[in-house]
Formats: structure tokens, sequence, C-alpha cells
């Protein structure tokens, strides 16, 4: 799972096991909003001190199987000039 560009997963997490307990308490005003403070705190904390590496020394395991899906598939064609739509 990845924590994404802001803190919605760390909220999503936070309801999810809080909802257990609390029900749907956890969706009120109130609760929401110290939820929603809560899950930019630990958003923070988690990447505060965050490195992403792509370095082959720090990910051989990741090079090796990219350099294998490299080797045993085809490109195919271009997408055609009707193609629509975005990536997100």
């Amino acid at each position: 799972m990845s924590l994404g560009a802001d803190k919605t997963a760390c909220l999503n997490e936070l309801k999810t096991a809080l909802r257990v307990v609390a029900g749907d308490a956890v969706d009120n005003p109130p609760a929401d909003a110290n939820l929603a403070a809560l899950a930019q705190a630990i958003y923070a904390i988690l990447t505060a001190d965050a490195v992403v590496s792509v370095a082959s020394a720090d990910n051989a395991a990741f090079w090796s199987w990219l350099q294998q899906v490299g080797t045993q598939t085809t490109v195919g064609p271009p997408p055609g000039t009707g193609l629509t739509g975005r990536l997100t």
C-alpha cells in the first residue's frame, strides 16, 4: 500500500480501524476533523525522512525483475490517434 500524495490513505486507515469501536461516529464532523488532523500528523511523520531510491545497489531484486520483464515482452503497436483519457 502506498501512502499517496497526501493524508488520504492515513485517514482511511484510521477510520477503518476506529469504525470497529466507534461505528459511523468516525464520519461525524467533530470526529472527522480530529481524525483528519491525526492523519496529517501520521503522514508527516512517515514522510519526513522518507527516501526514494532507484539505485540498482539498493534495489537489486527490482532491477533484476525489471530486466527479466523487459526481455520477455514485445512492444505492441502505438496507440491510435483516437485515444482519449488521462493518466492519473
